[in-house]
């Protein structure tokens, strides 16, 4: 039998999610800082030649740019959206059990409902995500008997500190907590008191006597994987984006330029001259009458009093070029993320570069991003006791939304030569509770 309520704490037992979420919300504007710096194009050179010394500006700009940027925010989508999240569970024998493959079919169901309630296909996405823009996030889990909710921490005050069962730690400068923080009901305790301590009490849970590494609760994720030899710092993988939004940036202000040249009218004045070619205003006199007629125009038509005679001029079109440079550089940033722009409403000559583009798309999924997602739901499967003494993993599907047909067919075939029948099921989109 499985220990039900194996991932409930005691000090968690004593609040519900719904106090959680209401003191995340609270914790989450604490802790939040928004950066209104303006990145030029010579500012983000500067980011990306030194990318772990500036790698805080970095991530403020791509968290900016997903939110002004919409082709870096289809790409990001695209990634994150692109797996089912559809999984399964199975035992793994281990030489406690003397490597016996054995387990009830209650153990599976009791197994099985204790990760539906970590809501894989609700989070997940998310945790994917977050680590696209920031190139590492980092989460706090809360449970109780109900379910699983996540706190997530700044990359600003946060470093990775290793790797532990797979799953990488980190670490918390919690002098940046504001000190109000520890007022709201249900924050991590042990925060609260690595604030209120200091690196003093416990030396070995703290780096540089700076970041206080969280216990096995909290979980980091990058899919940078030389972040622990960069200091802890793991760096976005589409970094390189930001100059290409930049150029998108100019191109629109040209086209925004061209088209307000394209709209206005000038309209010129004449001072009335004499025999001698001399003016029959005084200039204060023609001044005031150019603050009469603009005064009395509508807006896109500008005036001017001169004594010279104007030559017209047209000026519309003369900026065409402003539309070709802009589609060239949102062109350019799909070609810089690798992502088949036929998917967002580009041009696409062949169907087969599409299809190949994907699976390229896909691969780099299943190879980096699911096995560190693996990695962290492995952990927490490995907290339930068993009777049978064996302990459970999970496989993420390797399916994605795209394929996910041809990827039905391939599971099906599978079980025809002694594959898992549950990973056939969990591929239709079946939960774990009924592939049983």
């Amino acid at each position: 039998m499985v220990e039900r309520g194996a991932f409930v704490s005691r000090e968690n037992r004593i609040y519900s999610l719904t106090d959680y979420a209401n003191m995340d919300i609270r914790a989450s504007r604490l802790m939040s800082k928004s950066s209104t710096a303006n990145n030029t194009a010579a500012r983000i050179k500067t980011f990306l030649s030194n990318p772990i010394s500036n790698y805080t500006s970095i991530i403020n700009a791509m968290q900016s740019l997903y939110h002004t940027n919409g082709t870096f925010n289809r790409v990001i989508n695209y990634y994150a959206s692109m797996p089912t999240y559809n999984y399964g569970i199975y035992p793994s024998p281990n030489a406690k059990n003397n490597f016996a493959l054995s387990g009830s079919l209650e153990e599976f169901l009791t197994v099985a409902e204790q990760i539906d309630k970590y809501e894989i296909k609700r989070y997940a996405p998310y945790f994917v995500k977050q680590t696209l823009i920031q190139g590492m996030s980092f989460f706090y889990e809360i449970s109780d008997g109900n379910g699983v909710v996540y706190m997530e921490f700044p990359p600003s005050m946060c470093i990775i500190t290793g790797i532990e069962n797979g799953v990488y730690r980190f670490g918390i400068d919690v002098s940046k907590l504001p000190d109000e923080i520890g007022e709201l009901k249900g924050f991590p305790s042990e925060l609260v008191k690595a604030k209120q301590d200091g690196s003093n009490s416990n030396p070995d849970k703290w780096i540089e006597n700076k970041y206080y590494i969280v216990s096995n609760k909290g979980f980091a994720l990058t899919f940078d994987q030389s972040a622990i030899r960069n200091g802890g710092i793991g760096l976005p993988e589409h970094m390189s984006l930001l100059e290409d939004a930049n150029l998108i940036e100019s191109a629109k202000n040209n086209v925004a330029i061209k088209d307000k040249i394209d709209t206005v009218r000038l309209l010129s004045a004449k001072i009335p001259m004499d025999k001698d070619g001399n003016p029959k205003m005084n200039p204060k006199t023609a001044q005031k009458w150019n603050q009469v007629i603009n005064a009395s125009t509508p807006d896109g038509v500008g005036v001017f009093v001169t004594p010279l005679e104007v030559q017209s001029l047209n000026v519309a079109g003369t900026n065409n070029a402003a539309y070709t440079n802009l589609d060239g550089a949102q062109k350019q940033m799909m070609t810089s993320a690798g992502t088949p722009s036929v998917l967002f409403g580009g041009d696409i000559k062949s169907a087969a570069i599409l299809t190949m583009s994907v699976n390229k798309d896909a691969s780099w999924m299943y190879n980096t991003v699911l096995p560190i997602l693996e990695a962290y739901y492995n952990e927490v499967l490995s907290k339930i006791k068993t009777e049978s003494g064996n302990s459970w993993k999970i496989n993420i599907i390797k399916q994605n939304i795209y394929s996910r047909k041809d990827d039905i067919s391939y599971y099906k075939d599978a079980v025809t030569l002694a594959g898992p029948r549950t990973d056939n099921s969990a591929s239709i989109g079946y939960p774990t509770l009924q592939s049983y």
